[in-house]
């Protein structure tokens, strides 16, 4: 079955943010995971972000919640095969684009100590 993460950005931490938590901590952990909240940037994330795992199986589901529930964040969503630049490629966005850093992909081939998420 096909495993997909969805990042949720956000430049600071803020009362909307720390809704858009405690209405994914209250999600059904069978629809998606709160994966972790990253309060910094990481990787080859332009800004922090809360990340969700799922499923195919729950995708329509999860996005159909994204839609309704990130306001005026944005959300760059994509199919996790562990390869990262395919992955990062062609994403689904909700809400406005961001950069992603493709040169971070070859780092972590140099120094597998380094992060992706």
């Amino acid at each position: 079955m096909k495993q997909y993460h969805a990042h949720i950005y956000f430049k600071h931490a803020n009362p909307a943010i720390m809704a858009l938590i405690d209405k994914a901590n209250a999600i059904d952990s069978t629809i998606f995971k709160l994966y972790k909240i990253h309060y910094n940037k990481v990787g080859p994330h332009s800004f922090p972000m809360i990340e969700l795992h799922f499923t195919e199986e729950t995708k329509s589901r999860v996005i159909a919640w994204l839609e309704l529930n990130r306001n005026e964040l944005s959300v760059l969503i994509h199919e996790d095969t562990g390869e990262d630049t395919r992955d990062h490629l062609s994403p689904l966005w909700l809400g406005e684009r961001h950069p992603i850093d493709f040169s971070f992909f070859e780092k972590v081939k140099r120094d597998a100590s380094l992060s992706v998420h």
